[in-house]
């Protein structure tokens, strides 16, 4: 799917990260507070570059389901770098409470979580007051009105859509990608006998999924960090051509 001399190549230069660990903090059953982070060489998130206060920051997630094993999250800057990576086991509220974290640790960024498989880390997020969430229209089965809803549903239109706007990146601009593990995995990335894009057998495809969220929902990047905000930001990858 992807273009693999363009991957390969940037494997051949890719950086080492800049820190490696997670995140500790205090948690009452309410909120999370005196949130630390915790270098640890065998830790779960790798940061490639740290936050910069002058840009915004959207992470696409994906949850464990549909043959994987891993939660994952793909921290991209408003420029379209990818600059953090998160993929561990885990259970389902302490990833959440990871990407709360993770969020809050680059500028509040925009969090897009998938939510086919498991709701709950949105329900979760929404639960610990999280305000900066993907936000996407469904349609009212009861009603047929339109209503607003936070997480990103992958389906027979957007999955498509979203996988083909990644290729086109990578292969554009593979520069932008920083993580082995996520450019090794699109090596592995193929079409089946059906032809639907898929992680050939024995491979994962979560960090795919993860970052095409991520890029499906950058321009969400709301202009001034506020609760109501969701309009784009001036300054997103894609009004630079990205």
């Amino acid at each position: 799917i992807f273009d693999a001399r363009a991957v390969s190549e940037r494997l051949k230069f890719i950086p080492t990260p800049l820190k490696q660990g997670y995140f500790t903090y205090d948690y009452d059953g309410l909120k999370i507070t005196n949130i630390k982070w915790i270098n640890d060489e065998d830790g779960y998130i790798k940061i490639y570059k740290d936050k910069n206060t002058t840009l915004k920051y959207c992470i696409g997630g994906d949850t464990a389901g549909d043959g994987s094993d891993y939660f994952v999250g793909q921290v991209l800057s408003n420029n379209g770098e990818q600059v953090a990576v998160l993929r561990h086991q885990m259970d389902a509220d302490l990833y959440a409470k990871q990407m709360y974290c993770l969020g809050k640790y680059y500028n509040e960024a925009l969090l897009a979580i998938e939510v086919n498989f498991d709701s709950f880390p949105i329900r979760e997020l929404e639960r610990l007051n999280y305000w900066n969430m993907y936000i996407r229209e469904q349609n009212d089965t009861f009603t047929g009105a339109i209503k607003k809803a936070h997480g990103f549903r992958t389906d027979m239109f957007t999955r498509p859509r979203i996988i083909s706007q990644l290729v086109e990146i990578v292969r554009e601009s593979t520069y932008l990608f920083n993580d082995k593990s996520t450019l090794e995995e699109m090596l592995t990335f193929v079409r089946n006998e059906k032809g639907r894009a898929e992680a050939q057998q024995g491979a994962h495809d979560d960090l795919i999924m993860a970052l095409a969220i991520a890029y499906a929902a950058i321009k969400q990047i709301p202009q001034t960090m506020t609760h109501e905000s969701v309009e784009d930001d001036e300054q997103s990858f894609f009004e630079y051509g990205g």
